[in-house]
């Protein structure tokens, strides 16, 4: 009775606080609107007409949060390991490289290719977090460091592989995925909408009612006391890169199977960097990733209509996002800076 007392009340807290981050980066945003000679009432209307004014704009509103959707589970999922994956981009274009290669074949059944492609874009993705994994547990190499190195390499890598697909130097996609790999879906909203809920869904539960969520969770806040109680640490951390990689994986895969049908070099979107974003807005609770990402898909969607009807620019959009993030994150990001930076000056000691 007091656990759920205490998680009601932990809810509220929640919900004040990015209440009020949402309010104070309405404000901000609203102060360069009136500096460049608008109504901020003007412009937020614009937002939401663009994100909510015809099931098209909805359409696109839902599409553009469903990457981050993943991204921002598969964030939230490493930090409950205490593990930072800053590699969240290079992991979602290991995916979507994968599924258009995948979604290639000449296989003729959906039923048979779509299943195949999302299990092997999860599982190339998960490998990228597992090397992150290995680099961490064997040399004590940072994620962030590894992340950042993996996700430079895996985008020249792609975009070269790319080019000797598509047989032509100066090819900016991949040749066509086949249209039996197409997700199908109404009214352009496509299933790969209900594979993240069901995602999100299947997160929660494992975090509530596993004992290898407790392992993930006892790690994450203190793993050399989780280490002294009999845990394999390094499994853990294993475990948690490499869900965190194959969820940001099954974005990349639904960006190619639902929307570009083909590898772009940009086909990400920024969705790794901003699914960062939304865990820690969310506190990386599943549940709340939803409606964050949804946020952002307004923030994005609408962004473009502030161009057409007030010709302010849309990067109106990325100041609201950016002051919510660090007004919301200002607390808790400083342990894991420290943490990060307790990681890399131990690393120069050894090196030395």
């Amino acid at each position: 009775m007091m656990r759920g007392g205490k998680n009601r009340e932990d809810w509220k807290h929640a919900a004040l606080e990015v209440s009020i981050a949402f309010i104070i980066a309405l404000l901000v945003g609203g102060v360069f609107v009136l500096a460049a000679g608008r109504s901020p009432f003007a412009a937020y209307g614009a937002i939401l007409r663009g994100a909510f004014g015809s099931w098209i704009s909805f359409s696109r509103t839902i599409l553009a949060a469903t990457p981050l959707v993943f991204t921002g589970l598969a964030f939230a999922f490493a930090m409950r390991g205490g593990l930072f994956n800053i590699g969240i981009e290079g992991q979602v274009l290991a995916g979507a490289f994968v599924a258009a290669w995948v979604g290639s074949w000449p296989v003729g059944s959906g039923l048979l290719l779509i299943p195949l492609a999302f299990i092997l874009a999860a599982a190339a993705a998960g490998a990228v977090g597992l090397v992150m994994a290995l680099l961490r547990v064997r040399f004590g190499a940072s994620e962030v460091i590894t992340g950042i190195m993996l996700f430079h390499i895996l985008n020249i890598l792609f975009e070269w592989l790319m080019r000797v697909w598509a047989g032509t130097p100066g090819a900016y996609k991949s040749p066509p995925i086949a249209a039996a790999a197409h997700l199908p879906g109404v009214g352009g909203i496509h299933i790969g909408c209900a594979i993240a809920l069901a995602m999100v869904i299947l997160v929660f539960l494992y975090e509530r009612y596993t004992s290898a969520a407790f392992k993930v969770r006892a790690v994450g806040a203190d793993s050399n006391v989780s280490r002294y109680q009999g845990i394999n640490v390094g499994k853990v951390m294993l475990f948690a890169l490499g869900v965190s990689g194959a969820m940001a994986g099954l974005a990349g895969a639904s960006r190619v199977l639902g929307e570009s049908f083909a590898y772009l070099p940009d086909i990400s979107g920024g969705a790794g960097w901003l699914g960062i974003a939304v865990a820690l807005v969310a506190r990386n609770n599943p549940l709340a990733v939803v409606p964050v990402a949804l946020l952002f898909g307004v923030l994005k969607v609408g962004g473009f209509w502030l161009e057409q009807e007030l010709a302010l620019s849309s990067d109106l959009t990325l100041i609201i996002t950016m002051t919510l993030v660090l007004t919301i994150s200002a607390r808790r990001l400083t342990p894991m800076l420290a943490r990060i930076l307790k990681t890399l000056r131990s690393q120069e000691r050894g090196a030395a």
